[in-house]
């Protein structure tokens, strides 16, 4: 999907409720040619931690709306100050 030159007109990706994605997996889609262009993005009930939202506020320039609520914390790493920084 990251890598994914079909998917021109992608603009909004609903990936909620997939517990194995990680704070590895939210930059590996922020690096993708598909980031830019996406304007809605769900990231809740996952399990991303610090790692993925800092990797959100740096590689998805064009998002108007994005939901992360609801993070997993079980067995996944926590949101922390650093985190919750990089969004703001």
């Amino acid at each position: 999907l990251c890598d994914s030159d079909r998917l021109p007109s992608l603009r909004a990706l609903d990936l909620s409720y997939n517990v194995p994605l990680n704070g590895t997996a939210v930059a590996a889609l922020a690096d993708s040619p598909s980031a830019a262009r996406l304007t809605t993005l769900d990231l809740h009930n996952n399990r991303i931690g610090d790692a993925g939202l800092i990797a959100l506020s740096a590689g998805f320039p064009g998002l108007e709306r994005l939901r992360v609520s609801g993070f997993q914390s079980q067995a996944g790493p926590a949101i922390g100050r650093d985190g919750l920084a990089a969004l703001f």
